[in-house]
């Protein structure tokens, strides 16, 4: 299983708010430092919580520590509990291929920050189980629309 449905309950955080569960990644891998893939700017960050705060408890999973800006919505939780944490959510949105792809097989609506090309992705995508945004304007013009 993807997910032990029990794990849902031992979440470090009780909250009666929807959830939206942001994944920022650090771009490391070798064809992000080519170039090849773009996430959002520092400032598109705190847009992108600034947008959902007031509709949503935003929560934001990140193995790198955070800017003091966003230091309030970083949760640090045990790996076997993300799936949980994804499957609670009511919107997933990621620079992580990988975590969006997830998100979505867990039936939440994900949205995917990326310019590069996966062939699951594009399935999911052609399916409606996620949105694949390539670029941070058209990103941030859906977002508002949300």
């Amino acid at each position: 299983a993807l997910f032990q449905e029990e794990n849902i309950e031992n979440l470090p955080f009780k909250t009666r708010r929807k959830i939206c569960c942001i994944e920022i990644c650090f771009l490391e891998c070798k064809y992000d430092m080519l170039g090849q893939n773009k996430g959002l700017t520092y400032n598109e960050k705190i847009k992108l919580v600034n947008l959902l705060k007031d509709k949503m408890h935003v929560l934001i999973s990140s193995e790198h520590n955070l800017p003091e800006d966003l230091k309030q919505y970083q949760i640090k939780i045990r790996p076997d509990l993300m799936h949980a944490l994804m499957a609670k959510a009511e919107l997933f949105i990621g620079e992580s291929l990988t975590m969006a792809s997830e998100a979505s097989i867990l039936g939440t609506p994900s949205v995917c920050i990326s310019t590069i090309r996966a062939g699951t992705l594009e399935d999911q995508a052609g399916k409606g189980m996620l949105y694949r945004l390539k670029t941070r304007k058209v990103f941030l013009r859906k977002l508002r629309s949300y």
